[in-house]
């Protein structure tokens, strides 16, 4: 997996945490402060199931939780939430810039050049140093 696919995915994690987490709360509380028949007219019967399988657990642990804990709770979990968009941020900025189609085209196109104009060009004139500086030592 490459870098960017990496940070990517990273990034997508925590944004996907960051934002769904409050969400939940939020729906819990709806859930919870409305009747089942009133989110079944609502919703319809497998939506309203499936929410409150979602959010039981949420509901218990709210409801097991002392009074006291429960702004403590409230305060850790959003603080979490911010960690987590920060993370998604932090891991967004550092996805690298790719190539595209056209800039990895023209430089295989100079590449080519290079190793097809350039070298031997550059290993004829060094053989041509090399002979020169040859007959300047057998003069002296």
């Amino acid at each position: 997996m490459g870098s960017n696919k990496r940070a990517r995915l990273h990034s997508f994690l925590f944004g996907a945490l960051g934002i769904l987490l409050p969400l939940l709360f939020i729906l819990s509380f709806v859930v919870s402060t409305l009747t089942r028949e009133v989110v079944k007219a609502f919703a319809g019967e497998s939506i309203t199931t499936i929410l409150y399988l979602s959010t039981g657990w949420l509901l218990k642990l709210w409801d097991w939780m002392p009074e006291d804990s429960q702004i403590l709770f409230i305060i850790i979990v959003g603080a979490f939430c911010y960690l987590f968009i920060y993370l998604a941020k932090y891991f967004a900025s550092r996805t690298n810039r790719t190539l595209t189609k056209r800039e990895k085209k023209c430089l295989a196109d100079y590449s080519d050049y290079i190793q097809e104009v350039v070298k031997p060009k550059k290993g004829k004139l060094y053989e041509e140093y090399l002979r020169q500086c040859a007959t300047e030592y057998d003069l002296s």
